[in-house]
Order: structure tokens, then C-alpha cells, then sequence
């Protein structure tokens, strides 16, 4: 593995498969295909209409006046005397928000006008109601399933206080971030009354529903409908004129390197599906709304997992799975840099360590790729004459060694993979619901467990 695949692979987010072969990583993109497109029209009333519905009414917001804290569906919740938190969410409005949103996504220009301004901050009052009551309603379902044992129970359990978690961390709360918050109490009221007397959770239709609703709105408004992508282009130009085994990718590993006309396309086309990375104003914002499509579509997957193969077929088409592995990549990719980045002296070995020296001056990925887009100007598609390949800082700022990580390095891996090691098991569950016909010839459920068993401490051990 030479300098800049390992450059690509934090953009990417498979820092985790940097010691696969170059066909099993084509494979793996050669999954993602392209996204679908909406109705044409002019029209956004419906999104004014979901703007409105989503936001937080004054009268369902309650504040703590006791220093005992506060009891929700029968757990009590030390939270500071002050805190102002949502209640009082009545299924008609949740309903309302679920219907508003759902109706805004059938033209192009509503459903862009919705996620614009669903990604904008939330006013100052609702954004610290969306954070208290993160906090309350994350502890809430925690305990209330303290005794659940079904493991995919168990798993979307924890995509729901970790989405909340994620909320109640943020330093900026968006007015998707409420609406999300706004269904969680829905959803928490459902688990609440479906925990049975020894303490499982029973998985019905009303559950199923209520996580729909959370799938519905997260992925209406999710970021990643503004990600150009096209990585059948990407495959394409990997495997010409290069006999199938990747060339151009390996074209693209030294710096200072005259790039060929294929390994340039491939750069390029990788450039535009991350551009929306590169631009974007509000990165914390974007990384929130796909992580928060991530976690959603795991969740309806393990409830439905539990309850009954059936459900899975709402979700069973191409496009949404494109869609939800995209968001994890992305997502996936900027977890992948913070650990790194702020690994301790002895985590990792060899590659975690140049590579946390090679990003100590960037605050985020997207820094990364604006700095390596700055070094190659060539990528938006102008340069004339012999096109170079730099890095940013030079060579010996990405100074990694080595073909593949070593065992400190696996560790590492493996110790901050448990985002891409769920998403590749959702993924693979849906594949028989799934048909992935565009990709003929590619054994994905074998690559997935070939990947997955890199990421296994037990297989570490052997």
C-alpha cells in the first residue's frame, strides 16, 4: 500500500480494508452504483409546509423545577434544575411531520428546498430543548431495555441512543435535529409500552411503523442527494486498459507521478461525487445528517430483522441501499479520521502513526481533501500539459511504508470498526431483497464476509 491510496482510503472511509487486493477494493465500490433522481417541478409549498410542521411549538416544550430531575414513561433522569426539554409530542403530530416531509420529496425543487433548510441551525431555545431532551430520552431507552438479550433488538437499541447521543453531543443543532428528536419520543413511547413483563421488547407492527417514520425522515433528509455519484465510471476507468487488475488506481500511489489519461478520468470522477464535502458550509451539519441516515436504516433493519423477514421488503430496492451505504461510507470515513487523529501515543503501529502526523494540521477530513484538491487544481478538469500528481505538504508528509498495516495497526482497526462492520452486516442481510443485477459476476455476500473476518479480533488471534 503506497502513499496516496492511503490518502484516498480516509476519504473513503476503508481505512479498514487497506490490506485487501486492489480487485477485492473495486468489488466494493463496484456495489455503489448511481442514485435516482425526483420528480421534476417547481413547486415548494410542500416544503414550507414540512418546515412549519417540524417546528418545535413552545407549548410542548416543559422545564425542570425540582431538583429531583425528571420521570419519563416511568424513568427518572437527573438533569439540572432549568433544563427545558419536548413533551407532550401527540401522535397526530408526529404524523404530521412524517406526512409533511414525506409529501416534500416528490419534486426536485421542494425536496431541495427542505434540505436546505432542514440543514440550518435551529433557533437558540429549540436547539437547547433538541439537546436536553436528547440527553433524557437516550437515557430513557436505555434503561427501559436494560434486559432486552435479542441481538438485533439489542442493535437498533443502540443506533437510537447512539443517534441521540450524537444529537445531545452536538455543538450545532440543525432543525433536522428537532425533527428527528420530535419522533424519538414516538419511538420511545412505542418501546415503552411493547416491554414485556420479563423485560424483552415485542416487535409489532406499531414499533415497525414508528421506525419507519424515523427512516422516512432521515432519509428525505439526508445529505447524500447532493453527492454526484457515478462509481460505475469509477470502476470503469479502474479496469482500463489495465487488464482488470487496477492499474489505475496504483497509478495514483506516488507522488510527483505524470498521470496517464485513464488514471486521471478516475481522479476526477472521484473528485466531483466528493466535491459536496469539499464545499460544504456546514460539515458537522452534513456529517450529522448521514450518520443520522445511517442509523435510522439499521434501525428498521434489526427491528424488522426481529419482527418478521417481511418488513424488509419496504426497503428492498437498490436505490435506498446505494443511498444508506453511501451515507455510512461517508460518515464511516469521518470517524476513521478523528480516531486517528486523536490516537494516543502508542495506538496503532506503523501507518496510524505517519498518517496521524500527516493529518495533525487539519482540523477535519474535508480540510484533507480541500488541501489535496489545492495541490492538484488539475481535478476540476482544467491544467494543461503533463498532469502531476502532488500531496499535500509534499511527499514526506505522507511518509507511509510498508505494503500493508501491521498487527498494531490491524488492532487499531478493528478497535474503531464497529460502524463499517455494521453497515457491511446490513448490507449483507438485505442482499436477498436486493437485487444487485448491475454487478454481475461480483460475489459481494462472500467479499463482505471476507472483509468482516479481517475486522474480527478472533480472526486476528489465528
Amino acid at each position: 500500500m503506497k502513499r496516496l491510496f492511503i490518502l484516498l482510503l480516509i476519504v473513503s472511509s476503508l481505512v479498514a480494508l487497506t490490506s485487501c487486493e486492489a480487485d477485492m477494493r473495486a468489488r466494493l465500490v463496484g456495489m455503489m452504483g448511481s442514485l435516482s433522481g425526483n420528480v421534476m417541478g417547481s413547486d415548494t409549498s410542500s416544503a414550507d409546509k414540512a418546515i412549519e410542521e417540524a417546528r418545535i411549538e413552545s407549548s410542548s416544550t416543559t422545564t425542570v423545577n425540582t431538583a429531583s430531575g425528571v420521570e419519563v414513561l416511568g424513568v427518572t433522569v437527573n438533569v439540572p434544575v432549568g433544563t427545558t426539554y419536548i413533551t407532550g409530542i401527540t401522535t397526530e403530530k408526529t404524523d404530521a411531520i412524517v406526512s409533511s416531509i414525506a409529501d416534500a420529496k416528490r419534486n426536485t425543487a421542494s425536496l431541495e428546498k427542505l434540505r436546505s433548510e432542514m440543514a440550518g441551525a435551529a433557533d437558540e431555545s429549540s436547539a437547547s430543548a433538541v439537546k436536553s431532551t436528547a440527553v433524557i430520552y437516550k437515557a430513557v431507552v436505555e434503561e427501559l431495555t436494560t434486559d432486552v438479550k435479542d441481538e438485533n433488538i439489542k442493535k437498533a437499541v443502540g443506533e437510537i441512543t447512539g443517534m441521540l447521543e450524537s444529537i445531545a453531543d452536538s455543538a450545532n443543532i440543525t432543525k433536522a435535529d428537532a425533527a428527528t428528536v420530535q419522533l424519538m419520543i414516538g419511538f420511545a413511547e412505542a418501546v415503552n409500552e411493547n416491554i414485556s413483563k420479563n423485560g424483552e421488547l415485542v416487535v409489532d407492527s406499531g414499533l415497525i411503523s414508528k421506525a419507519n417514520s424515523l427512516l422516512v425522515v432521515a432519509e428525505t433528509l439526508s445529505p447524500v442527494g447532493s453527492f454526484d455519484i457515478d462509481f460505475g465510471s469509477i470502476i470503469s476507468q479502474l479496469v482500463s486498459g489495465s487488464g482488470a487488475n487496477g492499474d489505475s488506481a496504483r497509478a495514483l500511489e506516488e507522488e510527483g507521478t505524470k498521470l496517464e489519461k485513464d488514471a486521471v478520468e478516475y481522479a476526477r470522477i472521484a473528485y466531483r461525487t466528493l466535491k459536496p464535502i469539499m464545499d460544504a458550509k456546514n460539515y458537522e451539519g452534513l456529517i450529522s445528517g448521514l450518520s443520522r441516515h445511517k442509523a435510522a436504516y439499521e434501525t428498521y433493519v434489526s427491528l424488522a430483522l426481529s419482527g418478521g423477514s417481511s418488513n424488509l421488503e419496504s426497503v428492498a430496492s437498490y436505490e435506498r441501499l446505494i443511498d444508506y451505504l453511501f451515507a455510512s461510507v461517508i460518515s464511516e470515513a469521518d470517524k476513521a479520521f478523528d480516531a486517528i487523529k486523536n490516537s494516543g501515543e502508542n495506538d496503532g503501529g506503523a501507518v496510524v502513526g505517519e498518517l496521524k502526523k500527516a493529518i495533525k494540521d487539519y482540523d477535519t477530513l474535508n480540510a484533507v481533501m480541500n488541501a489535496f484538491v489545492g495541490s492538484n487544481p488539475w481535478l476540476d478538469g482544467s491544467g494543461e500539459g503533463d498532469i502531476v500528481l502532488r500531496l499535500p505538504g509534499g511527499e514526506d508528509a505522507w511518509n507511509v511504508s510498508g505494503e500493508s498495516p501491521d498487527e498494531k495497526d490491524k488492532e487499531f482497526m478493528q478497535a474503531n470498526a464497529s460502524g463499517l462492520v455494521s453497515a457491511l452486516e446490513t448490507v449483507k442481510a438485505m442482499l436477498p431483497y436486493v437485487s444487485l443485477d448491475k454487478f454481475p459476476g461480483v460475489d459481494v455476500a462472500g467479499m463482505i464476509d471476507e472483509v468482516l473476518g479481517y475486522l474480527s479480533p478472533e480472526e486476528s488471534s489465528n
